[in-house]
């Protein structure tokens, strides 16, 4: 049985799509409340730490704004990279399922029992896989008593 390789990282399967959510939702709810809580930290400690004179406060406000910006700026990369990885977390954990759902229902269309789901070296489905397999072969010899 030739086995396809997933080689598009965005298409996917609904149980891929749900995954990838909860990936997302997991990955980036936290971020504004931990970015926000070390942006109040430095700040906090630099202005308890110098006193803010008047003078002082004209001169840092503008790196205060620097900063700022520069945060910004960034934060789109950081979730982009963040999406990307959730999208390969996906991509990475479901696509074996997916590729045994394929195998089970070429096998099941043609009736052939006598096919085995491929097992590939770093499958974390080996134990799943092996199952199948033996349910396969039990079937298999069920069907053909000879």
């Amino acid at each position: 049985m030739k086995v396809k390789t997933r080689t598009f990282l965005f298409r996917m399967n609904p149980l891929e799509r749900s995954y990838l959510k909860i990936v997302i939702l997991a990955m980036i709810l936290p971020l504004p409340v931990v970015m926000g809580f070390v942006y109040y930290l430095v700040w906090e400690n630099v202005a308890r730490e110098l006193a803010m004179p008047e003078l002082i406060a004209k001169t840092l406000f503008p790196a205060f704004d620097e900063t700022n910006r520069r945060l910004l700026l960034i934060l789109p990369f950081i979730l982009g990279g963040m999406l990307l990885y959730a999208c390969f977390l996906a991509n990475k954990l479901l696509g074996p399922l997916q590729r045994v759902e394929h195998q089970l229902e070429e096998i099941a269309r043609k009736g052939d029992f006598s096919k085995r789901i491929v097992i590939r070296k770093k499958d974390n489905l080996r134990p799943l896989i092996r199952a199948i397999n033996r349910l396969l072969f039990s079937a298999q010899k069920k069907s053909n008593p000879s």
